[in-house]
């Protein structure tokens, strides 16, 4: 079990006060747990030239047929991957997690500054 997570319920959940965005879980092994999780995935993401620990706080519902996931590397540094093409993005602007999350509640991906990395 990762560091990043708590029991909530008896469910294993991403360690985040911030309830998920809609069409978003944040029950760890839905969005990979341990298998997801790992130094293969955090060699991956320093191969993109990005340091710190990398965090997992939600992932898309498999009933969207999406496979994105939201983390933050380092501090308040909040990246999207998208699992299916494995692009990356990072969000601009300084957003808090609760701004994000209420940005795709309202917007989707649409209402966010985001950079291709």
């Amino acid at each position: 079990m990762s560091n990043y997570t708590k029991v909530v319920d008896g469910v294993v959940v991403t360690d985040t006060d911030v309830p998920p965005p809609r069409d978003w879980t944040n029950v760890y092994d839905e969005i990979g747990g341990d298998m997801r999780w790992n130094e293969d995935f955090d060699e991956m993401v320093k191969e993109r030239g990005l340091y710190g620990n990398v965090k997992p706080l939600y992932g898309s519902c498999s009933y969207t047929g999406e496979a994105l996931y939201l983390m933050e590397v380092g501090d308040q540094s909040f990246f999207f991957w998208n699992a299916l093409d494995d692009s990356m993005y990072r969000v601009n602007g300084g957003m808090s997690l609760e701004k994000i999350v209420a940005s795709l509640d309202e917007q989707g991906m649409n209402g966010l500054d985001l950079e291709e990395i």
